[in-house]
């Protein structure tokens, strides 16, 4: 019987079994985060016909059959694959010892680095809209970004009938190399009876395919504030939403 070892720091003896001549050796390691160093816990670690998952500290370990002398020395196939993480897949050769293998993991997902909502008024304009603004990092480079939409909720005045409406942000210049910032402007009141909630959440999409959903919880006290000087673009009310 196979089995997967938790949180093995150390290498174990080998083990050989006389009667099957089969050498049960310790694959063990811990997996992290290339760019933090931060421990990837919940990821997926396949070693040949064998899998595990690494523990809260990144850490895992598995007990592996080499099986008869004519099986060993032979390349395997070692992956590891975590959500939100480029997978990592690479042979190796094992031996009849126990076997550490470290791994860092590349971070692919985009990440909402700060948010605001907030009233404004642009001059020359009439009402006072409601600005949305986001910056947005990515590892990979802020080109690597592909869209950002926000997700708004509108309740109905009249019935309390609740529409949700995702709207794309529009991109307003980069903050570094690896982020840029968004901005949407959306009215207050849409067509006399539709209130716009300020809790708001984001949907951003990278030309991976990794996407990350963010909530931004508004506080009315102190308040958000912006996050850049805030650009007039005259606000379109989606019509396409989901009604509850």
């Amino acid at each position: 019987m196979l089995m997967g070892l938790w949180g093995c720091e150390e290498y174990i003896t080998s083990k050989i079994d006389t009667n099957l001549n089969d050498l049960n050796i310790v694959v063990s390691g811990k997996v992290t985060n290339e760019f933090t160093g931060e421990p990837v816990n919940d990821a997926m670690v396949q070693f040949d016909y064998m899998n595990t998952m690494t523990n809260d500290s990144g850490n895992y370990a598995l007990l592996y059959t080499l099986g008869t002398d004519e099986n060993r020395n032979k390349p395997v196939i070692f992956k590891v694959t975590a959500s939100q993480y480029f997978p990592f897949e690479k042979e190796f050769i094992v031996y009849p010892m126990d076997n550490r293998i470290n791994v860092s993991l590349t971070y692919a997902a985009p990440i909402v680095k700060d948010a605001s909502i907030f009233l404004h008024k642009f001059p020359d304009y009439e009402p006072a809209l409601i600005v949305i603004q986001t910056l947005v990092f990515d590892y990979q480079g802020a080109r690597d970004i592909d869209s950002v939409n926000a997700v708004l909720t509108y309740r109905n005045t009249d019935n309390g009938s609740v529409k949700t409406v995702s709207q794309p942000m529009i991109y307003i210049q980069d903050g570094s190399f690896n982020s840029a910032y968004y901005q949407l402007t959306a009215f207050p009141v849409s067509q006399n009876v539709w209130e716009l909630r300020f809790n708001f959440n984001l949907k951003v999409i990278d030309k991976s395919g990794y996407s990350i959903f963010y909530e931004h919880a508004y506080r009315p006290i102190p308040g958000d504030s912006p996050l850049f000087n805030p650009l007039f673009f005259p606000p379109v009310f989606n019509k396409t939403s989901r009604s509850g």
